[in-house]
């Protein structure tokens, strides 16, 4: 026996009560559990879309960091490479001065008085080669 064909407008599975009442309850039901998945529980995408932005922060902290990383590797070979440019940066910023070498440092002068202040340094402080 075969089975008769469903007419249109009606539903293949006929629930107690009203159609449309049942319906209603199924689709809001659908829509509370979807809201629920979404923004409720550890993985919800308010945390979500925090984490993306939190990733591509970071993207770009990397990226400048591997060039400062990059940077920093050439000078060192250049430093490697010419012995001869390590002295001017040791006396530049590091203060360093040659054995026997005395070296003056001038503060800034203060603005209410017209003098400049000099400051001898002392040559203990280490040798640059």
């Amino acid at each position: 026996m075969r089975p008769r064909p469903v007419p249109p407008g009606r539903y293949w599975l006929k629930l107690p009560g009203s159609g449309r009442r049942w319906g209603r309850l199924l689709w809001l039901g659908g829509l509370a559990g979807l809201l629920a998945i979404l923004f409720v529980g550890q993985k919800n995408v308010i945390q979500l879309v925090s984490l993306y932005h939190s990733r591509t922060q970071l993207g770009l902290q990397r990226e400048s960091l591997q060039a400062a990383n990059l940077r920093l590797q050439h000078q060192i070979e250049d430093l490697h490479a010419h012995p001869q440019a390590v002295e001017p940066i040791a006396r530049e910023e590091l203060g360093l001065a040659a054995r026997g070498e005395l070296v003056y440092r001038f503060l800034p002068a203060d603005p209410g008085d017209g003098n400049v202040h000099a400051a001898p340094a002392s040559s203990e402080r280490g040798a640059a080669r």
